[in-house]
């Protein structure tokens, strides 16, 4: 077989490759299967396997069903962190003092 005809491996960009593992994390932490996860998200287990692989980005409309889903932030899905807050930030102390 031609080197040009051979099938090639898609490229896993970094960035998507941790967003994959937290996808996968997640959905092994609510215990769902990716048939699962593809029914909930309505796309396939294929597509929800190449985004867990960091194969493909996630469209925008997928990063918000993903976290109504899990239950996370888009920061997190993107980020691996929570958003900051000036109310997650500072000490319950201070707050209290602001708001008083």
């Amino acid at each position: 077989m031609a080197d040009n005809q051979r099938k090639r491996r898609p490229k896993v960009n970094d960035s998507n490759k941790k967003i994959g593992k937290r996808v996968a994390a997640l959905r092994k932490q609510n215990h769902l299967t990716q048939v699962a996860l593809g029914d909930l998200t309505s796309t396939t287990d294929k597509h929800i396997s190449e985004i867990e692989r960091g194969i493909v980005g996630m469209s925008i409309d997928m990063q918000i069903q993903l976290s109504r889903v899990f239950h996370c932030s888009i920061d997190y899905l993107i980020m691996g962190e929570e958003y900051q807050t000036v109310e997650t930030l500072l000490p319950q102390d201070t707050l209290r003092i602001l708001h008083s």
